[in-house]
C-alpha cells in the first residue's frame, strides 16, 4: 500500500494527490513506505546504556594500566626497582633493626587449578646502604627472625618503631624516625663472621643487597662492619614486582578491547531501533 511522501499517511493506489495534505503523489516506480524508526524505544535506551557502561569501565582499566606504566617509568631505577628516599639511621648503639618483617602469600587457589606462587616469583627486594662516616665500612643483612634474635640477644640495638616524612619550611622535608632501644653490650663477633644471613652486603662506599624473599619472618639489620657502636648509615629500600609490568599492559589491552565493544554496542543502539 503506497503512502504520501509528505505526511506519511496511506493513500489509494490510483491517487494523484494526497487526500490528507493535498501533496502530489510522485510516481517513482516503487511505492513509498513509512519509516520504521519510531524513536527512542526502551530497547534502544537499554542498548545505549550498556554500551556506555562498558565504555566507562574500559576507561578505568586503561587509566589503571597507564598509571602503573607511568609510576614504573617515573620512579623506577635502571633495574626496574621502585626506590624509596634515603633514610638516615643514626644510633649510639651497635645496630639498627627493622624487626618482624613478615613474608607470606595467602591465596586460596586449588593446586589443581594453578600452581601456588612463591614470594620470590613475585617480588625482589633491594637495599642500598652507605656509611655517613667517611671510610667506615657498613654492613646490612637480612636474616630469619630466630637467627637474628639469637645473635643480638645480649647486644644493645635500636628498633625502628616508626618512620615518616615531615615538612620543615626552612630546611625542607626531613624524615622522622622513632627508635625503641633494646639495651645490651657489644656483639661477641662482628656480623660479617655470621653464616645465617639470608642476604647481606658489606664494605665501604655504596653497598647493594638484592634478595628474593621466601615465606617467613625476617629482621633487617644495619651495623658497622666491625661490630662497633655509633651506627650512622643512609639506607634506601627498593622493590621490584615481577608481574607488575605484565599487569599494566594486560589492563590497557583489556580496556582497549572493552572500549571497542562498548562503542560498537552504543552505535547499534543509536543507529537502529528496537
Amino acid at each position: 500500500m503506497p503512502y504520501c511522501q509528505e505526511c506519511g499517511k496511506e493513500v489509494g493506489e490510483d491517487a494523484v494527490y494526497c487526500p490528507h495534505c493535498g501533496a502530489q503523489i510522485l510516481e517513482t516506480g516503487a511505492p513509498y513506505r513509512r519509516p520504521t524508526d519510531l524513536g527512542w524505544t526502551i530497547g534502544r535506551l537499554v542498548v545505549v546504556f550498556i554500551g556506555g557502561i562498558l565504555i566507562i569501565a574500559s576507561l578505568g582499566l586503561i587509566a589503571g594500566g597507564g598509571a602503573i606504566i607511568w609510576v614504573e617509568g617515573s620512579f623506577s631505577d635502571d633495574e626496574g626497582f621502585l626506590v624509596s628516599r634515603v633514610m638516615r639511621l643514626n644510633s649510639d648503639s651497635y645496630a639498627v633493626v627493622f624487626r618482624e618483617f613478615d613474608v607470606h602469600i595467602d591465596m586460596d587457589i586449588p593446586s589443581t587449578v594453578w600452581t601456588r606462587p612463591r614470594p620470590q616469583d613475585i617480588v625482589t627486594v633491594k637495599l642500598v646502604a652507605e656509611s655517613n662516616v667517611p671510610g667506615k665500612q657498613v654492613f646490612v643483612g637480612i636474616a630469619r627472625a630466630p637467627d637474628a634474635a639469637h645473635y643480638l640477644e645480649e647486644v644493645g640495638y635500636d628498633i625502628v618503631s616508626n618512620y615518616k616524612w615531615s615538612y620543615d619550611p626552612f630546611s625542607g622535608e626531613r624524615p622522622r624516625i622513632t627508635y625503641y632501644p633494646d639495651p645490651g653490650g657489644a656483639p661477641s663477633a662482628p656480623p660479617t663472621a655470621q653464616g645465617f644471613w639470608e642476604a647481606s652486603a658489606t664494605g665501604s662506599g655504596t653497598q647493594i643487597l638484592e634478595w628474593e624473599p621466601q615465606t617467613g619472618s625476617y629482621w633487617v639489620v644495619a651495623m658497622n662492619a666491625d661490630g662497633s657502636s655509633e651506627v650512622d648509615i643512609g639506607i634506601q629500600l627498593g622493590v621490584r614486582i615481577t608481574i607488575l609490568h605484565t599487569i599494566s599492559y594486560v589492563l590497557v589491552g583489556a580496556g582497549i578491547v572493552l572500549l571497542l565493544v562498548g562503542f560498537a554496542i552504543a552505535r547499534v543502539g543509536v543507529l537502529r531501533g528496537f
